[in-house]
C-alpha cells in the first residue's frame, strides 16, 4: 500500500503516518487547520451542572477523530493549538 504524503506547508511534503519526523520540526500552516478542522472537527458546547454560585458551568471542546494510521496529526494539531489531549480509542493498536 503506497502512503499518502499531505502538503502542510508550501514545498515541505510530510508523511503524516510515519512518527519518525519529530513534531518540534513541522509546523502547520494555520489555513491547513482551518480546512482539517472544518472537514474533520466538531465544535461542542455543553451546559453542565455546577456546584458554583451560577450551579452551571461552560464547557467547550474541540474533537477531532481520526484512524490509526493517521495518529500523528493528532499530535501535530496539540503543538499547534499548545493545549488539548490526544485520547487514543479501544481501536488503535
Amino acid at each position: 500500500m503506497k502512503m499518502k504524503k499531505l502538503n502542510i506547508k508550501n514545498e515541505l511534503n510530510i508523511d503524516l503516518t510515519k512518527s519518525s519526523t519529530s513534531a518540534s520540526e513541522v509546523q502547520l500552516n494555520p489555513n491547513w487547520v482551518t480546512g482539517f478542522m472544518d472537514g474533520e472537527g466538531s465544535f461542542i458546547i455543553a451546559i453542565l451542572p455546577s456546584t458554583g454560585p451560577l450551579k452551571q458551568k461552560i464547557s467547550l471542546r474541540i474533537s477531532i477523530t481520526q484512524k490509526a494510521h493517521s495518529k500523528i496529526v493528532l499530535f501535530y494539531l496539540q503543538k499547534f493549538f499548545d493545549c488539548g489531549q490526544v485520547i487514543p480509542s479501544s481501536l488503535w493498536p
